[in-house]
């Protein structure tokens, strides 16, 4: 038998094994088992505690707490709702803070550590999923 006639059988075989593979049904179940395994909370945790960190996070947080103590000292008065309600909304209003912390998230989720947490994982349980059509 001749060197290509090998690989063409073993090509063969190959497409063969692999031919009853339901890609959607991989992505689907490999979907749901990292949000399972807390692939996804391990990610927000690592980067949660990174946020915390900032320079730039913990002056807004400050101007912010500034702000509320501004008002507790000028609506002392009112309902507990009703600070509620005002600072909440002062909070809301502060784009910078919600801007910040978008933009540094996006940064810590592009860092190579982040990408190979992610990549390893999933590579993992496509690994796994495969295996079940094999």
């Amino acid at each position: 038998m001749r060197r290509g006639n090998i690989f063409r059988e073993e090509y063969l075989i190959s497409c063969e094994m692999y031919s009853n593979i339901n890609e959607e049904e991989i992505i689907k179940n490999v979907d749901l088992s990292i949000k399972r395994n807390g692939t996804f909370d391990k990610i927000k945790k690592e980067v949660t505690e990174r946020l915390k960190d900032s320079a730039e996070l913990q002056k807004i947080e400050k101007e912010i707490q500034s702000e509320i103590e501004t008002i507790l000292n000028n609506y002392g008065d009112l309902p507990k709702e009703g600070i509620h309600r005002l600072v909440r909304s002062k909070i809301q209003e502060h784009s910078r803070l919600k801007n910040e912390i978008n933009r540094q998230a996006k940064i810590e989720l592009d860092k190579p550590n982040m990408k190979k947490l992610l990549n390893d994982s999933v590579r993992e349980k496509v690994s796994e999923e495969v295996d079940k059509f094999l």
